[in-house]
């Protein structure tokens, strides 16, 4: 079975569009496949408080919402926070 890979880029901002996005696919499509959902987060609140990485809580959620679509489906985090060159 091939898996469907998404990537996400975003803070802490972006966690509802997030969601939006990923349950929109599954209500609108009828995927076999699981889909593997890429989170790339990092924190840059040096520059704006606001701009902190997608918690580990609120990606667990997320986890548990696109399970019940297929249990196959995934999420990974990749926090590049030490990658920044924002500062």
């Amino acid at each position: 079975m091939t898996m469907i890979n998404i990537l996400f880029a975003g803070n802490d901002g972006v966690f509802d569009g997030m969601l939006t996005c990923a349950l929109s696919i599954f209500m609108r499509s009828k995927l076999d496949e699981g889909v593997t959902f890429y989170v790339m987060t990092m924190d840059v609140s040096h520059l704006k408080e606001s701009f902190v990485p997608i918690s580990d809580k609120k990606l667990a959620y997320f986890d548990e919402v696109i399970k019940k679509y297929n249990p196959e489906n995934k999420v990974v985090k990749l926090d590049v926070t030490d990658l920044s060159f924002l500062e």
